[in-house]
């Protein structure tokens, strides 16, 4: 996990009570929970919004397109010889 041993994630977990208190622990650990949540729901949302949007341009650009008839060659080129017709 990130490269860290036990040693030092004891230490980080010290650390944190000295500064934070062992009261505020859980209210940190909740109020990050919240926040990973909130940003997971965004990253979906953002994800499913920009599925749904190429999907709605295909159609319409679909729809709105003009019907033209099939282009065909003006020249063609005889690859062995070189000779156009």
């Amino acid at each position: 996990m990130f490269g860290l041993g036990t040693t030092e994630l004891i230490i980080i977990l010290v650390i944190v009570i000295l500064i934070f208190g062992v009261n505020k622990i859980p209210q940190l650990g909740k109020g990050l929970g919240e926040g990973i949540r909130n940003f997971k729901s965004s990253i979906k949302a953002v994800h499913e919004d920009s599925e749904e949007k190429p999907k709605k341009k295909n159609q319409n650009k679909r729809s709105n397109r003009p019907q033209h008839p099939a282009i065909t060659p003006i020249h063609c080129i005889d690859t062995e010889s070189g000779a156009v017709s």
